[in-house]
This record gives structure tokens, C-alpha cells and sequence, in this order.
């Protein structure tokens, strides 16, 4: 019985060891040709076509939405299309082994690589999420403004410019506009930084008014101190259809060591 209850105690002890602080951000672009909708979405509007950008999630999982509006179907390119984050670009899928003469190919062999939308559908897959976050490494006087919610609750917010952002990303899109041409697609380029970002404590998602309208310019980040008695689940490789691939560290030079009060 002894043994039990000690047990019992250590147990408690090592839950009550761990928390967790989130931290939730808004990402926002000053691309002139790139909009916000009520959503938070991003949208490119386009003659042929609209491109949509979500960050909505943990760890800013970057949905890539596409609406065809041509009366004949469209290719959009995963594999030549990616994004730019810290000077190195990321693809969203492995480049496809092809043969010279044998492009065309591809838009009936890489059904994963290549998306094929008809007229008046649009498409939306998330394709990648970043990592490595240090947002509890950001100064204290970082926080200079504060944000209340729907509930009252009051949290001290860190506000960014687009130079100074701890995340500024480049984003790029090939499509093709005909299956026999694949020399001449059309790319789409937008770039999008972090704009604020709120540190609320043990607050989690469903908890947060703003966060839970599911609006596709906000995402979060946990960061869980002290001992775990059990281990986590890794995440699978595949969300609503599409391969996540994981960013190396996101730089955080200019957030953390700026010697501003």
C-alpha cells in the first residue's frame, strides 16, 4: 500500500512538473497584388485563375488553395513550386526524375505532383508546415502592447514590421494553362511575414475566441517546460491529402537580440 501511494505521489508529482505556453501568431503580406479576405485567407485574383494561402494550425501548416476559372482544365505544378524561407528554397514536393522530350508525361504519370483542376473547381492542400520554433526565446520588452478577447482575458502582444519579422516567407506557384505545353507555365509569387504574435500561457486553442473562428492568417505554438512521463506521438506525413515537409529553423536573429527597450 506504501508503495502505491508513493507511486501515486510521483506520478502526480511529474504531471504537475510540465506546462505549457502558447504562443499565437498573425501572419500578414504587403504584395500589392495579394489580398485578405473576411476569412484571413490570401488571395491572389487572377484572370485564368485565384490562389488562396492558409496558415491556419499549429506550427503555421501552409495550406495552398487554387480556383480555376478558364473553361478548360488546369495543371498546377507542386514539385516546381515551394517557398523561400531564410535565403533557401523548399519545394513542396521532390523534384520528378523525367527524361528530356518526355514532360508531358508527367501530367498523366505524377499524380501527386501534378494537380489537375477542372473548370470552376478549386483545389486546397496543405503541402507544409514550419519548425523549429524559438518564440520563448523573445524578450520580454518585446511585448509592448497587450489584446484582449471575446472571454476578457488580457495577453501582451509583440508586434512586427516587415523588417524586422521573425518569419518572412516567399511563395511560389507554376501552372500550366494547357496539358501539351509545359514550356511556357504561368508563377505566381506572393511573400507574407509575421505580423504580431500574443504569448498566452496555458491557454489553449479551443479556449482562444480569436484563434477559434479558424481564420487563416493566425497560428500557434507550443512550447511544453519541465518533465514528460510519457512520449509523444510523431505526426504522419499526410494532412487533408498532402505531404507535409518540415522547414529547417526559423531565424529568429533580429527578434531576440535587437537591443531596443
Amino acid at each position: 500500500m506504501k508503495y502505491y501511494l508513493f507511486s501515486i505521489c510521483t506520478l502526480v508529482l511529474l504531471l504537475s512538473s510540465c506546462s505549457t505556453t502558447y504562443f499565437y501568431s498573425t501572419m500578414n503580406t504587403n504584395d500589392p497584388y495579394t489580398q485578405k479576405n473576411n476569412n484571413g485567407e490570401f488571395v491572389y485574383e487572377g484572370d485564368s485563375l485565384d490562389v488562396y494561402y492558409r496558415f491556419n494550425g499549429e506550427n503555421a501548416p501552409i495550406s495552398v488553395g487554387v480556383r480555376n476559372k478558364t473553361s478548360h482544365p488546369i495543371y498546377v505544378d507542386w514539385r516546381e513550386s515551394g517557398i523561400t524561407l531564410d535565403g533557401e528554397f523548399s519545394p513542396y514536393l521532390p523534384p520528378y526524375q523525367v527524361r528530356e522530350g518526355q514532360e508531358h508525361d508527367r501530367l498523366v504519370t505524377d499524380m501527386e505532383g501534378i494537380a489537375k483542376i477542372f473548370p470552376g473547381e478549386r483545389i486546397d492542400r496543405v503541402l507544409l508546415e514550419l519548425s523549429n520554433f524559438n518564440f520563448h526565446k523573445i524578450k520580454s520588452r518585446k511585448y509592448k502592447h497587450s489584446y484582449k478577447d471575446g472571454n476578457g482575458e488580457e495577453y501582451p502582444v509583440a508586434k512586427f514590421t516587415e523588417n524586422d519579422t521573425p518569419i518572412h516567407l516567399f511563395t511560389y506557384l507554376t501552372v500550366y494553362l494547357k496539358a501539351d505545353d509545359m514550356q511556357q507555365p504561368l508563377a505566381f509569387e506572393s511573400d507574407f511575414y509575421l505580423e504580431g504574435m500574443y504569448k498566452a500561457k496555458n491557454r489553449s486553442p479551443e479556449k482562444i475566441v480569436g484563434y477559434s473562428k479558424k481564420r487563416g492568417d493566425m497560428f500557434y505554438v507550443r512550447k511544453e517546460t519541465g518533465h514528460k512521463f510519457w512520449g509523444g506521438v510523431g505526426k504522419g506525413l499526410e494532412i487533408l491529402g498532402g505531404t507535409i515537409l518540415v522547414v529547417g529553423a526559423v531565424a529568429l536573429e533580429v527578434a531576440l537580440d535587437s537591443g531596443d527597450d
